[in-house]
């Protein structure tokens, strides 16, 4: 986040403050206003297609997480939100691909791995799906028994 200019560093400040606090609607407009002058601040993306996502407003939240890839392609949760949005679409074989995008960066992406098995069982991929989800729960326990060796 770039720290010079008063007014920006206050609409930013503004806009975390409102997504924090689910005040979405006002979020939105305060980054865009801070995106127009701060156009390569990932995280403003970011977080301006989450709040565009829960207003219902999927179409936009994607273009905003297309453009913090552009920014950031190694971003496994601006590829997992960016599924969020595809399958808000209904456009099931994207989302699934962000998944695997999300995955392929961190493979212990616990959200995206249960998106994943979700996305995979809405496909009829039942047995991808219960393979995935048995992985998963694998590894979860074998972690569990490091902690208590």
């Amino acid at each position: 986040m770039p720290f010079e200019g008063g007014s920006q560093l206050v609409n930013y400040r503004d806009a975390d403050e409102a997504f924090r606090t689910r005040n979405y609607e006002k979020a939105i407009g305060l980054y865009f206003e801070f995106l127009r002058d701060f156009p390569e601040d990932f995280a403003a993306w970011c977080n301006l297609g989450i709040s565009l996502g829960r207003m219902g407003r999927p179409e936009d939240a994607l273009k905003c997480f297309d453009r913090a890839l552009e920014l950031d392609p190694r971003s496994a949760d601006a590829w997992h939100n960016r599924g969020l949005s595809l399958g808000s679409l209904g456009r099931r074989e994207e989302e699934l691909e962000c998944y695997d995008r999300a995955l392929e960066i961190n493979p212990t992406y616990q959200v995206s791995i249960l998106k994943k098995v979700e996305v995979l069982r809405v496909l009829c991929r039942e047995q991808e799906a219960n393979e995935l989800f048995r992985e998963y729960t694998n590894r979860k326990r074998a972690a569990i028994q490091n902690v208590f060796k």
